[in-house]
């Protein structure tokens, strides 16, 4: 069909012999892609299969630990040993040695110092010894910028085999001078006696010096010491 300028519509158009809304196919692609479904989106809920439960089992403890804390006297202080000790709190005893691990605490920051002990159980108990070794910013601050009355928090790791790793209660240092028990012997003339040995509730001895007298620093908190024996010198 031409129009008054010549053009074809026929081109551009559908044939006129069709509806506008019939489709054909060439037989060369008929039976092409029949039976197949549209590829489905990687989310999609159909897609998915029902999640199977996996049961992870979480590791079983055998060993229990606790009051995990150290043990400090009189003698102790910076880059000196302080008794360490944790209880078994289970009938399984631990296999091996068991380690203490030492870590700082200054400015809310925690260090690991890197000292370790082992060692074994006996009796339901371990016992081990650290070396209070300085928190390397706490001894910058306490001792070159003029900060005195910094403290610095010390606690300890404890691990063992087929045990869930426990922390101590914290040792603050330095340590507050506790309240000091003094003791004076003198004979029956006012006459000072040195060399006089005390035994105290806790097996420590101390001796009387050239003026008789003996300090004993009380336990933190308590009001009074214990006395085992007393020896006069011969």
């Amino acid at each position: 069909m031409e129009n008054k300028y010549g053009l074809n519509w026929r081109v551009w158009g559908n044939d006129d012999k069709k509806s506008s809304s019939e489709k054909t196919t060439p037989k060369i692609l008929e039976g092409i892609g029949t039976g197949w479904s549209s590829p489905k989106p990687k989310n999609s809920q159909v897609e998915c299969e029902e999640p199977v439960e996996q049961q992870v089992s979480e590791k079983q403890y055998t060993v229990r630990l606790k009051n995990a804390k150290f043990v400090p006297d009189e003698n102790t202080d910076f880059n000196k040993t302080c008794k360490v000790i944790v209880e078994i709190d289970s009938q399984e005893q631990p296999k091996g040695k068991v380690t203490f691990s030492l870590w700082s605490i200054y400015n809310d920051n925690k260090t690991d110092l890197h000292h370790e002990t082992q060692e074994y159980a006996q009796n339901g108990v371990v016992e081990s010894k650290l070396e209070l070794y300085y928190d390397e910013k706490y001894y910058e601050d306490s001792y070159f910028n003029g900060k005195k009355d910094v403290t610095v928090d010390y606690f300890f790791k404890v691990n063992a085999k087929n045990a869930r790793e426990i922390e101590s209660e914290p040792l603050t240092m330095p340590r507050c001078a506790g309240k000091t028990c003094k003791m004076v012997f003198q004979d029956g003339n006012g006459n000072n006696l040195q060399g006089v040995n005390v035994t105290m509730g806790d097996g420590t001895v101390y001796t009387s010096n050239g003026q008789g007298e003996i300090e004993v620093v009380a336990p933190d908190g308590a009001e009074t010491v214990s006395v085992e024996k007393i020896e006069m010198p011969v």
